[in-house]
């Protein structure tokens, strides 16, 4: 059973073959810790496979991590917005109660328009961000990619060349 993958509840972990329920427990807590961003002291009896169930679990909570992530961002590099438009800003406040960018109050008098062209202002330094970012990462990948293809050219190439020295000496 290689590359078997486990479900528990709506978590999925990579693992090599069936896991016991001690390490599928193991591996759903440290999900549940990373993912409410705590810290978590994990104790095992010895032959459990810690190492292998905290390598599955951290893993897949980095995946999932990183998926959201992505999600998010492509939420907002297709809105065009950040998480700090609001439609009921879309109107003009006059008074000085009136709330600006980012949550924090407007001083008063200080125009509607000055408070909006400021939170837009940042909505805009917001997408900047992540579009660096993804394309940060996307140079990333493709090299990953590049470094993976020549390994395993390497390796075809060191194949290759065994198979035609192993073929020569059994002639």
């Amino acid at each position: 059973m290689a590359n078997e993958t486990q479900k528990v509840g709506a978590i999925h972990f990579p693992f090599p073959f069936t896991p016991y329920s001690i390490q599928e427990d193991f591996m759903a807590e440290l999900y549940r810790v990373l993912e409410a961003g705590k810290i978590g002291i994990f104790e095992s009896p010895t032959g459990t496979g810690k190492s292998l169930s905290l390598i599955c679990g951290a893993l897949s909570w980095l995946r999932d991590f990183e998926q959201k992530k992505r999600e998010e961002e492509a939420r907002l590099l297709e809105t065009g917005t950040g998480p700090l438009h609001d439609e009921k800003d879309e109107s003009l406040c006059l008074s000085s109660s009136c709330e600006g960018a980012a949550g924090t109050p407007r001083p008063a008098g200080e125009p509607a328009w000055v408070t909006q062209f400021v939170q837009k202002k940042e909505e805009r330094d917001l997408v900047d961000r992540l579009k660096a970012e993804q394309a940060r990462r996307k140079q990333r990948e493709e090299r990953l990619q590049q470094l993976q293809h020549r390994v395993q050219l390497k390796y075809a190439a060191k194949r290759l060349k065994l198979g035609c020295e192993w073929l020569r000496r059994g002639s």
